[in-house]
Formats: C-alpha cells, sequence, structure tokens
C-alpha cells in the first residue's frame, strides 16, 4: 500500500518508521526522574550527562558555524 508522499521519504528512513519513540521518550524521563530523586548516590552519573550535554553542544555549535 502507498501513501502520499511516501515517495519523498529516502529508503534508509523508513525503517525509522517501526521504532518506538514514545517508549525512549518515557524512558527518559522516568530516568531522569529517579537520577534525581536518589541525590548524593546518582551525582557521577549526573556529572557525567551534563558533561556528555556539554560536549554535544560544542558538536552542534561547530556544526551550525
Amino acid at each position: 500500500m502507498t501513501y502520499a508522499g511516501s515517495d519523498f521519504v529516502p529508503d534508509g528512513l523508513k525503517s525509522l518508521s517501526n521504532t518506538n519513540v514514545l517508549g525512549l521518550v518515557v524512558f527518559s524521563v522516568v530516568f531522569g526522574a529517579v537520577l534525581g530523586r536518589i541525590g548524593e548516590r546518582g551525582r557521577v552519573l549526573r556529572m557525567f550527562f551534563e558533561n556528555l550535554n556539554e560536549v554535544v553542544m560544542i558538536m552542534v555549535g561547530l556544526v551550525m558555524w
């Protein structure tokens, strides 16, 4: 079955239609909430994600430049 506009999607992106994006979003929100609640025990993991975020933001800035 062909849907309107389906010819405009590259072949490599058609496999993304089966991914569970909602599950990934819910997992990320719950993971962040639990990480915030455990306090000092989650400090190392929180620092890791903060540093990872900084690196990704620098990379995005370079790509946009």
